[in-house]
């Protein structure tokens, strides 16, 4: 009688407590990490190249009430730099991790396996370099 009608499924996860928030700053001789209110959670616009965006992801916990029930355990946060291998790329070393365990690989970096207690924060941070002849992150 021909073929059924498609059907589109959309997964949403939740996870209560867990906010994340990835912001971007230009480092302009790629050699240092720039003033942490140089960071934005906007698009930026100007880098150069031979210049460097550093990212920084925070995970925090966002329970008040300290406790066993308001950790959040085996988290893991992970960045696909790989997607900027056309424009950008990653600068060796540069991945920190203030939790879990740093890890590389060929097309993301990550912080793995952490947990977070009530009102703690994590914070994953690495750089990229934009290559020559491009504009822009």
């Amino acid at each position: 009688e021909g073929a059924p009608t498609p059907i589109t499924v959309t997964d949403k996860t939740t996870v209560r407590g867990l906010v994340l928030v990835k912001k971007q700053a230009i480092d302009a001789n790629c050699n240092a990490i720039p003033a942490a209110g140089n960071f934005t959670i906007d698009d930026i616009e100007g880098a150069l190249p031979g210049q460097c965006i550093v990212y920084q992801i925070q995970a925090r916990n966002t329970f008040t009430t300290a406790g066993l029930a308001s950790n959040i355990t085996d988290i893991t946060i992970l960045d696909k730099f790989g997607q900027f291998s056309a424009n950008a790329t990653y600068v060796p070393a540069s991945l920190t991790t203030t939790k879990g365990a740093p890890t590389i690989t060929a097309n993301d970096v990550s912080a793995v396996s952490f947990t977070l207690a009530a009102q703690e924060t994590a914070t994953m941070q690495f750089k990229v370099k934009i290559k020559p002849g491009i504009t822009g992150p």
